[in-house]
């Protein structure tokens, strides 16, 4: 992978949360809690498991559409959050 696609990777991530936090009920002080949570152990544990999923995917698709990409790499940020 190149460090662009690495990049493109990583700066989804804050939009996977905004929806996230969005799906949220806000109650209290559970939508900080659950932002703070994904931010403090999601991207900054290593992220070969979700990126593996863009990875196979070249391997399967030789140029994938933009969209699909992005499907893989939210696929790769849900392995990352089950796996941590």
């Amino acid at each position: 992978m190149t460090r662009k696609e690495v990049t493109e990777y990583l700066s989804l991530f804050p939009q996977l949360v905004l929806e996230m936090l969005d799906a949220v009920e806000d109650v209290g002080v559970i939508q900080q809690w659950v932002g703070r949570v994904l931010y403090r152990n999601v991207p900054n544990n290593e992220v070969l498991h979700g990126l593996a999923t863009a990875v196979a995917l070249k391997q399967l698709v030789p140029n994938p559409q933009p969209a699909l990409v992005k499907d893989a790499h939210v696929l790769g940020w849900c392995l990352q959050m089950v796996n941590y």
